[in-house]
């Protein structure tokens, strides 16, 4: 098994990545074809099964679409289960200290590095030697959304097998009382606070940005962005659409 995100990050610094949240097919297939360097497969908020997931990697895989899946919590069941159908790799909601980072690093690697049990039903299909490279492949993000993380950000960063921190922008002001308010002091030191900790520890700084927010995100030292949802990237496309039809008909028709 090849991590093919880990090698573009050490190569070009620099990554970019979308969310799924709809668990269908024709979303999946869409998106691994559009050139994207990474997937996340949302499983936290998303109505998204293991099942269905499942499936959405067998899609993918095909277009040698690297995929990260967010599991619903810092759980070792939850973990090795979705490693198990094939994800190169979890993301981890809410790790806010140092031990429970460790935990994740734990979840996820054979022994004797973690505890994760052995059976990847589907992972294997693609490496007979999967119990020896998996530990040193599969991909370790974390999130830090609340003020604790933010303040532990240094350690949880340093620890081994953690790869990087994935910022939830809403979350985490959210949590500071000051909801979606990026120009907010408290938040920007939060986010600098963040980066500087990735960057000093060799990590990867991420969040999830928008067209209007990439620049916010550069200028902060963040070098793996997550350019929207597919249910609100088509949303607005819609929302956009309808507009331009409407003012068109208003300025053109003719009764």
């Amino acid at each position: 098994m090849k991590n093919l995100l880990r090698d573009k990050i050490s190569k070009k610094k620099f990554a970019l990545g979308i969310f799924i949240s709809i668990p269908h097919g024709d979303i999946a297939e869409l998106i691994a074809r559009s050139g994207f360097d990474f997937v996340l497969l949302d499983t936290e908020h998303s109505p998204t099964s293991l099942e269905t997931a499942e499936t959405l990697l067998q899609i993918m895989d095909g277009y040698g679409m690297t995929t990260l899946i967010r599991v619903p919590w810092n759980d070792m069941v939850m973990t090795k289960r979705a490693l198990d159908i094939g994800a190169h790799g979890i993301i981890v909601p809410m790790v806010s200290n140092k031990r429970e980072a460790e935990y994740a690093v734990k979840s996820m690697r054979y022994p004797p590095e973690g505890f994760r049990g052995f059976g990847p039903r589907r992972a294997m299909l693609f490496d007979k030697d999967y119990v020896n490279t998996a530990n040193k492949e599969l991909m370790l993000i974390v999130q830090i959304e609340n003020e604790e993380g933010v303040k532990n950000a240094e350690s949880i960063l340093e620890v081994d097998g953690v790869d990087g921190v994935l910022v939830g922008p809403y979350d985490l002001s959210l949590n500071l009382g000051i909801y979606g308010k990026l120009e907010n002091p408290k938040f920007i030191k939060a986010i600098k606070d963040i980066a500087y900790a990735a960057k000093k520890n060799g990590k990867i700084a991420s969040t999830y940005a928008t067209e209007d927010t990439i620049d916010y995100w550069l200028n902060y030292g963040y070098n793996m962005l997550l350019l929207g949802m597919d249910i609100l990237i088509f949303s607005k496309a819609l929302n956009d659409l309808l507009k331009i039809a409407k003012e068109k008909v208003e300025k053109n028709f003719k009764a």
